[in-house]
């Protein structure tokens, strides 16, 4: 059945708006956006200054589209309540728990772009999950948003191939740049009727959790140099590697696994007797630079 009900994009973060700014050079897509849903402004940076997210920023330069917050679900409820039905609408990392009763109001349903191949790297932070895992391959799936976490209907899904080295960022990168205009394919289809989903298979199911600043430090004790240095790139923004080397709490940004720990000037004994080499990390001064010369400033 073809729709063409009002759009109502709902997204928050930076990948957020990305993908709305490449969803936007769609016309099926902008022609029929009236609504955006965000999280409210916040005080960020030294200055406190009130910011508006990403998303927000973008459709501020939108003629004719009205801007709704909503931080939790039952704000979130009161925003579409008065909304005309039935909607069409689309999610990317909102951040937001969406409600049944949000949900009912959709024709097909609300449309959901998850950074992973479902059912694996359900929940929050999947990009970050599929490098802690070491796949080989990942990709997106574009689905229909039911109440429990990522385990609504899949409609398609688009591969993606690793090459072991991506930190989170690069992924978010590969993603924009190549699942974005494929993303746009796929909601025509939707909405034109042409595309229909399919259950997800639960015995294969893998969840990510809500990662957190303590889940920064790693632990040499019982992690090996493999697992070590794939949370390095994976936390590489957020929340960061840490370590405790020669007695200071120290950021480590690139690292790499060798054989034995002569093969390198700074080396983290890890389990199993597997060898990190600590390639560049963050100074007590501040200052980002390699492993070298930062052992040349202790000297």
């Amino acid at each position: 059945m073809k729709t063409s009900s009002p759009l109502v994009y709902f997204g928050s973060d930076d990948f957020s708006a990305r993908m709305f700014e490449r969803l936007l050079t769609a016309d099926f897509f902008k022609s029929r956006l009236k609504y955006v849903v965000t999280k409210t402004p916040q005080k960020k940076g030294r200055g406190r200054v009130v910011t508006p997210t990403a998303v927000e920023t973008l459709a501020r330069t939108l003629p004719g589209v009205t801007i709704l917050h909503a931080n939790t679900r039952k704000e979130l409820d009161q925003a579409i309540k008065p909304l005309p039905t039935p909607l069409s609408g689309v999610l990317v990392s909102y951040g937001v728990i969406v409600s049944s009763f949000v949900l009912n109001r959709f024709e097909p349903g609300l449309i959901n772009f998850h950074p992973s191949l479902l059912p694996k790297h359900r929940g929050p932070s999947p990009i970050e999950g599929a490098i802690l895992s070491g796949e080989k391959t990942t990709g997106v799936s574009v689905m229909k948003l039911v109440e429990a976490m990522d385990a609504g209907p899949v409609y398609a899904q688009h591969q993606l191939k690793l090459t072991g080295h991506e930190t989170t960022q690069d992924l978010y990168e590969l993603i924009v740049n190549k699942a974005s205009d494929w993303f746009a394919e796929q909601l025509q289809a939707i909405w034109d009727g042409r595309l229909l989903p399919y259950e997800q298979d639960e015995t294969r199911a893998t969840y990510t959790k809500m990662i957190k600043k303590q889940d920064g430090f790693l632990q040499p004790d019982t992690q090996t140099a493999t697992e070590c240095e794939r949370q390095i790139r994976a936390y590489r923004q957020f929340p960061k590697s840490r370590a405790n080397i020669d007695g200071q709490d120290l950021i480590i940004t690139k690292a790499h696994v060798i054989e034995n720990a002569n093969e390198a000037p700074l080396v983290l004994r890890c389990e199993k007797d597997t060898f990190l080499s600590v390639d560049e990390l963050v100074a007590p001064s501040g200052k980002t630079m390699s492993a070298e010369s930062y052992l040349r400033g202790k000297r």
